[in-house]
């Protein structure tokens, strides 16, 4: 990791964070920093999903968005811009594809535009980091002033066909990390989206939020920056929603502002009437938990024909002002939420999220995996898949796992049989050897079935990408 960690030092030397409209405006130098700043001014922020086929088409809907919420008295904190998949392929092999019709930045000067149409905080998720082109990613988007980028779930599930260059992309998502960690001081965040990537399919929300666990591990422990999740795809049940933003900011030792919990688009159909009621079922819970609890994350009105069709500015504006409202009547229902029983439910998932963490990691070193090398460990994980993962190493007895998502009183939690030092104190001891330091597997921990089976993927994995040779 010496290499890697001295060539992202060099790069970020050369980089200047550019100064946004929304920075100016607000006297921030980073998102996290303004975050901060509302947290304590108990001020709810909102998010949206932006972006169009061309600069000039995305340009212009964000100004009549931003222009129509302000005419109507509303305001919006963040705007996600929607690039197009192609954005994740390095330059020179984007004529072998078709691009999907999203937004394309095609100069750097595009690129430097983003945060410069109206005062309002630029996020880019999707097809930066973790895709094949990471580390240019990072260059243009920190130098467009950018100080949210992800998306580190999706080196785990979104894929590139046509190109074999998984060596390749390991080396830049790991190079792209520890560019971001050298700015965490001035608020740089990795935006992380567990519903992206692999957190999608664990069926236990304490595996979920163990798995939050590696990904900090990860990218924070190892690699130096700061992550900042979201979730919420995916979580229909509006309560578990608040349980977990409570569990995962209980593991957030930085205590690092969340980007912004994601609407419930599984219960969105080609029915608008049901999909406002969806809106405002998961609106109230998430907008009851920021102001109880405030933790930095953005609440998200999905537009409501976002399941039929690309939202137009009026479909977007159109959700956020349903969502003032129900900003403006959420402090009605707060007051009468049970939040001991929210509390004592979300406290029993960081139990299960650290059996689920310990067990995977003491498989990383039965399997010989450098678990202080971040890239090892993320292509050995990447390689195994989450069924395993959950299957073998979820909290909770083994016909606990592998089943619907649980929510957190339904989980068979347990404590680990032991307390172990923490990994990043062991990774800077040096007189200590990786593989003697964990205790060996044990047959309630991982069936034999599954280390011969993964052994077998680590091995092929580790040999494909050529991992030895990430030094």
């Amino acid at each position: 990791m010496k290499t890697i960690k001295a060539d992202a030092k060099k790069i970020a030397s050369n980089i200047t964070i550019g100064e946004t409209l929304f920075m100016k405006k607000y006297g921030v130098r980073s998102e996290a920093e303004y975050k901060r700043k509302m947290m304590d001014a108990g001020k709810i922020m909102k998010h949206s999903v932006i972006g169009w086929n061309s600069w000039t088409v995305t340009e212009e809907g964000i100004r009549k968005v931003y222009d129509s919420l302000v005419e109507a008295g509303s305001s919006i904190d963040r705007l996600g811009i929607c690039c197009d998949w192609i954005m994740g392929v390095p330059e020179e092999y984007r004529d072998r594809f078709q691009a999907s019709g999203s937004l394309i930045f095609h100069s750097q000067e595009e690129w430097n535009a983003i945060g410069q149409v109206v005062p309002v905080n630029p996020h880019l998720g999707d097809h930066m980091i973790g895709s094949l082109n990471s580390v240019e990613n990072v260059t243009n988007g920190l130098t467009a002033g950018v100080t949210t980028i992800g998306n580190l779930a999706q080196y785990f599930t979104y894929e590139y066909p046509g190109l074999d260059m998984e060596a390749y992309r390991t080396e830049d998502y790991v190079k792209a990390m520890a560019i971001m960690g050298e700015f965490k001081d001035r608020g740089v965040c990795m935006h992380c989206n567990l519903d992206d990537g692999y957190g999608a399919q664990f069926h236990d929300v304490a595996n979920l939020l163990g798995w939050a666990k590696l990904e900090r591990y990860i990218a924070e422990d190892l690699m130096g920056g700061r992550v900042a999740h979201c979730y919420g795809n995916l979580f229909s049940d509006s309560m578990l929603r608040v349980v977990f933003n409570r569990a995962i900011t209980m593991i957030d030792k930085y205590h690092t502002p969340g980007t912004f919990v994601n609407g419930n688009t599984i219960d969105y159909g080609a029915s608008l009437p049901r999909n406002y009621a969806a809106l405002t079922s998961y609106a109230i819970a998430d907008v009851a938990c920021q102001l109880t609890y405030p933790s930095g994350y953005a609440v998200a009105p999905v537009p409501y024909t976002e399941a039929i069709r690309i939202p137009a500015p009026e479909e977007i504006v159109e959700a956020q002002l349903s969502m003032d409202m129900v900003i403006e009547k959420a402090p009605y229902y707060a007051r009468y939420i049970d939040w001991d029983k929210i509390n004592a439910d979300a406290e029993l998932l960081p139990t299960g999220a650290n059996v689920f963490f310990e067990r995977v990691m003491n498989a990383l070193d039965v399997l010989g995996v450098d678990t202080c090398h971040a890239g090892e460990i993320a292509a050995v994980l990447k390689a195994i898949g989450p069924e395993q993962l959950e299957v073998a190493f979820g909290a909770g007895g083994r016909e606990k796992r592998g089943h619907e998502r649980q929510s957190a009183n339904q989980a068979d939690q347990h404590r680990p049989d032991d307390q172990k030092k923490s990994r990043t104190t062991l990774c800077q001891n040096r007189n200590l050897k990786t593989r003697g330091r964990c205790r060996a597997l044990t047959s309630s921990s991982a069936p034999q079935t599954f280390t011969s089976s993964a052994k077998r993927s680590s091995e092929m994995y580790s040999v494909k990408l050529g991992l030895r040779c990430l030094t």
